[in-house]
């Protein structure tokens, strides 16, 4: 779901042709697309995965599983941070960045066509139809050509642009205080018993029971 927008951003239903401002809370389904112009969003593709959006940057929803969830990258870069669990793929149209523990990750698409990925933190695979390849931490591969012959070319890990980068690290900030909120919650009589009678969610004043 959306978990996170500011600024200019749209979705478009696999159903409808005609675009929608993007709202918290709400579902980005399998071919669906998300875009940003001057806005930046963060969609929620599991517990404790999200996916950052930064402007002028296209997503497209896939599948989604208990444990994880698939992303289709569309132009322009997303950060992943996954904060527990794994078994995330983010597709671009020559590979694919597979990270199955914790950590921060980059996928950036050039108007060219040339994919680079990059991991900050954490380990990663990089699947492409000629083999897989692991992405260690630190470290970030840049694709050009096709699908079936990529060329592949390892390297350093570079600094995300420093807006974008900002805008993650105030997102990190969020979900450490919304952690401590639900460990203060946790430690009252009965909150084990809320589970069967709502979820966290997002609110314009922050996260609520509902």
């Amino acid at each position: 779901e959306i978990g996170y927008v500011s600024g200019d951003v749209g979705v478009q239903r696999a159903d409808d042709n005609a675009p929608i401002a993007a709202v918290r809370n709400a579902p980005l389904l399998p071919g669906d697309s998300l875009s940003t112009a001057a806005g930046r969003a963060e969609l929620h593709l599991a517990p404790g995965i999200r996916l950052r959006i930064d402007a002028n940057t296209q997503v497209r929803g896939a599948s989604a599983g208990s444990d994880g969830s698939e992303s289709q990258r569309g132009q322009g870069t997303v950060e992943l941070r996954v904060f527990q669990g794994g078994n995330v793929q983010i597709d671009t149209r020559t590979v694919a960045l597979s990270a199955t523990e914790p950590g921060a990750y980059a996928a950036s698409v050039a108007s060219d066509g040339s994919v680079t990925l990059m991991a900050y933190s954490g380990n990663a695979t990089v699947d492409a139809q000629t083999g897989n390849q692991p992405l260690s931490q630190g470290s970030a591969v840049q694709v050009t050509g096709t699908a079936d012959s990529p060329s592949i070319q390892s390297g350093d890990a570079a600094p995300l642009d420093q807006d974008f980068a900002d805008f993650n690290h105030a997102r990190d900030a969020a979900e450490a205080r919304a952690f401590q909120r639900r460990v203060a919650a946790a430690r009252m009589d009965g909150a084990e018993d809320l589970d069967g009678y709502g979820r966290w969610t997002n609110t314009p004043d922050g996260e609520a029971w509902v």
